[in-house]
């Protein structure tokens, strides 16, 4: 009678652990419903013009993602030309709400690019991917056509606040500001910090809420700890916002080429202009030779100017050329936005 008794409670459990097992299948097999765009409708078309460029632009709203089961769900909304196949999308946003809110000329400036011609109505789609986690696959909704026609302007980048001692704690200081060159909430800047400082990150140019790390380990938390900077010195700092993580890096940069006394040997090391937010140094230069600029006295992060106009870049046969012997001050701009620039001047 016992055996019996085990051979049913057996059974009974083999029962449950299939019944949880094939749940566990439906529940997976149920990631088929997308978020649906409530606006834009299909085919809305927009006028951008620049002096709305500081304006709210309609937002952009949808509905939640069904994923068959409760979940903390990333949504990534993407344009891209009306023949585009979303390899490479504007990316208007990323983010938890069901509403992406923007201004005109941010709206403007992201579409730039998808290289459009300006002042034309350009035939566009527009679609938001829903996410859970790398083991979930994500849904998609179904593009929703839209035409705009752009103005000409300047690219308003993204960006975020970096209030701190540094600064006398003020979240809209745009000296120590980080931006998004790419438009993917992924963010990068430099910053000149003391020995034991103390910052946080902010979304806007307020207190509204902020991010800090609680445990010291590079993940950012809403209203976390003060994030501490041990050692002073000039520092590269990335975040990205939709992983809510962020990493400092000590950059001292110089110039090196065989028109630099040290040649391509040795650095002749940039020093920190506060007041201008600028690295500079002053050396004689040999015409006819060439320069780069370099941190860290190594080559795993350098820079030249490939097309000659002023402005960084990293593509290879970039070398910069000197064109008469002499007295230079050269200036390294890393802190108004995400394109960097220097200036060469003779004395």
């Amino acid at each position: 009678m016992k055996n019996i008794k085990y051979i049913l409670s057996a059974l009974m459990l083999a029962w449950v652990v299939m019944a949880c097992e094939d749940e566990g299948k439906n529940t997976r097999l149920n990631i088929n419903s997308p978020a649906l765009l409530s606006f834009p409708e299909n085919n809305t078309a927009y006028v951008l013009v620049e002096e709305d460029q500081d304006k709210p632009l309609a937002p952009i709203t949808w509905s939640a993602a069904d994923f068959g089961f409760e979940a903390a769900t990333t949504y990534q909304v993407e344009v891209d030309k009306s023949d585009g196949d979303f390899s490479a999308p504007a990316v208007v946003s990323t983010t938890n709400e069901l509403e992406a809110i923007l201004t005109v000329g941010e709206f403007n400036s992201l579409l730039k690019l998808l290289d459009i011609e300006v002042g034309q109505a350009a035939n566009l789609k527009i679609r938001v991917v829903a996410s859970v986690n790398e083991n979930v696959e994500e849904v998609i909704s179904e593009p929703i056509s839209i035409s705009v026609v752009t103005f000409e302007a300047l690219i308003v980048y993204p960006k975020i606040y970096v209030p701190g001692a540094h600064n006398g704690w003020d979240p809209s200081n745009e000296f120590t500001a980080l931006y998004s060159k790419d438009f993917n909430d992924k963010y990068e800047g430099y910053i000149q910090f003391d020995a034991n400082n103390l910052f946080k990150f902010t979304p806007a140019p307020n207190w509204d809420t902020d991010w800090g790390d609680d445990g010291a380990d590079g993940s950012l938390d809403v209203k976390g700890a003060n994030i501490e900077v041990a050692a002073a010195g000039y520092y590269k700092v990335n975040v990205d916002v939709a992983a809510l993580t962020y990493s400092l890096e000590a950059q001292s940069w110089g110039v090196i080429g065989d028109a630099t006394p040290g040649e391509w040997a040795t650095d002749t090391d940039f020093t920190y202009d506060a007041a201008n937010n600028v690295l500079t140094v002053t050396l004689d230069l040999v015409g006819g030779k060439q320069i780069k600029f370099r941190a860290n006295d190594d080559w795993g992060v350098n820079y030249g100017d490939l097309e000659g106009d002023g402005i960084l870049d990293t593509e290879n046969d970039n070398n910069i050329n000197i064109a008469e012997s002499g007295n230079y001050t050269i200036t390294l701009n890393f802190g108004n936005g995400p394109v960097y620039s220097y200036t060469l001047v003779k004395n």
